[in-house]
C-alpha cells in the first residue's frame, strides 16, 4: 500500500472509532502468487478494453506472447515451453500490468451495497498493485463485496490466499476485533 492509502485507511478507522459513528468492516485479501496467476489472454483484452496506446499495446504482447520457457532440475533443462499465464517477476512494469489487470474489480463494487464515505466520497476498497482492502459500513455489504471477489476471481484466474485475507471490524468502543 501507498502512504497515501494508509493516510485514507486511518483516517476512516479514527472517524469509525469516534462515539456515536457506524463501524468500519474491513478485509485485508492477499492474492496467492499474484502476479504468477494473470492470464495473458485476460491481460491483453483489458489492455484493449482500456484504451491503452497501440504502441503500448504491441510491445506488452510482444514481450508476454514470445516467451519460450525451460527449467533447469538439477543439471538438467525442461524442453522448451510458451507460458500463459504470469507477469514478470522483478519487472518494473509487473505491478502496473497486475494493476490494469485487476483494476475493472473496482467497477464491481460500485453497486455494492453500504460502502464508507470520507469527504462525500465512497470507497469501497482501496487496490494497490495486489494489495486490496474492502471497505463497507455493514457486514452485508463487506459480504456482498466478498461474494463478488469470489465470482471475478474465478472469471479471472486469481485466487484468494485464505490464510493471509484477514477481516477486522473497527468499532466506535476503539476495540479492533476479527470479523
Amino acid at each position: 500500500m501507498t502512504s497515501d492509502h494508509l493516510f485514507v485507511l486511518k483516517t476512516l478507522i479514527d472517524k469509525h472509532t469516534q462515539k456515536d459513528s457506524k463501524p468500519l468492516y474491513t478485509c485485508f485479501v492477499d492474492f496467492r502468487g499474484a502476479f504468477d496467476t494473470v492470464n495473458h489472454t485476460g491481460l491483453f483484452y483489458k489492455l484493449s478494453k482500456i484504451g491503452v496506446g497501440t504502441h503500448f499495446y504491441n510491445i506488452i504482447k510482444s514481450m508476454y506472447s514470445n516467451n519460450i520457457l525451460c527449467i533447469k532440475t538439477r543439471n538438467m533443462l525442461t524442453a522448451d515451453f510458451r507460458s500463459c499465464i504470469g507477469v514478470r517477476q522483478g519487472d518494473n512494469l509487473s505491478p502496473s500490468l497486475f494493476k490494469m489487470f485487476i483494476n475493472d474489480f473496482k467497477s464491481l463494487l460500485d453497486e455494492t451495497c453500504d460502502p464508507v464515505l470520507l469527504s462525500n466520497i465512497s470507497l469501497n476498497c482501496l487496490l494497490y498493485a495486489d494489495d486490496l482492502v474492502l471497505l463497507s459500513e455493514s457486514k452485508i455489504g463487506l459480504q456482498t463485496a466478498l461474494n463478488k471477489l469470489e465470482i471475478y476471481c474465478e472469471n479471472w484466474g486469481l485466487e484468494v490466499n485464505l490464510k493471509k485475507t484477514k477481516s477486522i471490524v473497527f468499532n466506535t468502543s476503539g476495540r479492533i476485533k476479527d470479523a
